[in-house]
């Protein structure tokens, strides 16, 4: 397995102590709480936890380090608007922590904790009431060892003869050490589907260490250029983007009185980023839940696809 990146064995034969100006309990984990545990608590994304005191100061040079540079937590958003679930650090919280680990990380009192924080399953959906639709994984994605990031769409009929209304959209990743991130679009067309008969790899050619199974390599745009004078239905509601997950991101819900309309006879791409691990990975319960209501929605929601290229937009 890859191994976290730091060193905690520094710390571990550190003298505890018990307080200072600034104190884990009272002042330092309720940033890890609001910042941090989202991904780094057991059985999530990360590579170690940071829900305990015992936890946090093994990895206390790398928390100031990586906090000060501004490469945790992910948040590479700078200036602009203020945008919602901004996970960022202020300055001063960047200074706090780097007075605990300076002051030799002093534990404080634990009566000053704030209640400890629970967390979902996350490999079970989070919703109150199970999904109307789930699309699994058709059979198995094989990655190889080595090579190139590996970007994988595969696409998943619906089969409905009339248009949806959705109001919720939920990921699960089948494996959390290879996936990167994921990225939802609905096809009205057909041709995405159509794409992924013509591009698809689902054996092994025998070349050896190789990448195969349902869907089609597509980088990371659709892998091919839609010609628009080809499609014969849903021109008015051709396809978009639904959603897309990041590790530490929650389900995509829409406000209250507005949906998501797929058209009939809509397909779900589902375009997944993998990583390489060293060795060979396997994906075979990767799924995704889709929440339906049936009332015609007071207001739409709809996301465009643009093109395949990335563009710089400015500040302002």
């Amino acid at each position: 397995e890859t191994a976290p990146i730091g060193c905690p064995l520094e710390l571990i034969a550190r003298p505890v102590i018990a307080h200072g100006s600034v104190e884990f309990h009272r002042d330092i984990e309720p940033l890890l709480q609001q910042h941090c545990q989202r991904c780094h608590h057991p059985g999530d994304v990360a590579p170690f936890s940071l829900v305990t005191f015992d936890h946090a100061v093994q990895w206390a040079a790398d928390i100031k380090s990586y906090t000060a540079d501004r490469l945790m937590p992910p948040w590479p958003v700078t200036g602009g608007v203020p945008l919602e679930n901004d996970l960022s650090l202020t300055p001063d919280e960047i200074k706090l922590i780097g007075r605990w680990v300076d002051e030799g990380c002093p534990r404080g009192d634990p009566s000053d904790a704030p209640p400890p924080l629970a967390f979902a399953n996350q490999d079970e959906w989070q919703a109150s009431r199970p999904p109307d639709v789930v699309l699994s994984m058709p059979g198995t994605v094989h990655l190889a060892a080595q090579g190139e990031d590996h970007y994988r769409t595969v696409v998943l009929p619906l089969n409905n003869q009339e248009q949806l209304y959705v109001e919720r959209v939920e990921f699960i990743p089948g494996n959390r050490k290879a996936i990167h991130h994921g990225m939802v679009f609905y096809d009205g067309t057909g041709l995405v589907l159509a794409a992924q008969t013509r591009l698809g790899n689902p054996r092994p050619r025998g070349t050896g260490d190789e990448d195969y199974g349902p869907g089609y390599e597509s980088g990371m745009g659709l892998g091919f250029v839609p010609d628009p004078t080809l499609t014969v239905r849903n021109a008015a509601n051709a396809g978009g983007q639904l959603m897309g997950w990041v590790p530490g991101a929650g389900p995509l819900e829409f406000p209250p009185g507005v949906l998501r309309v797929l058209p009939p006879e809509a397909a779900i791409a589902i375009q997944i980023h993998y990583v390489r691990t060293g060795r060979p990975e396997i994906d075979d319960s990767s799924r995704l839940g889709i929440w339906l209501q049936k009332q015609t929605p007071r207001l739409f929601s709809h996301g465009f696809m643009l093109d395949t290229e990335f563009r710089l937009i400015p500040k302002g």
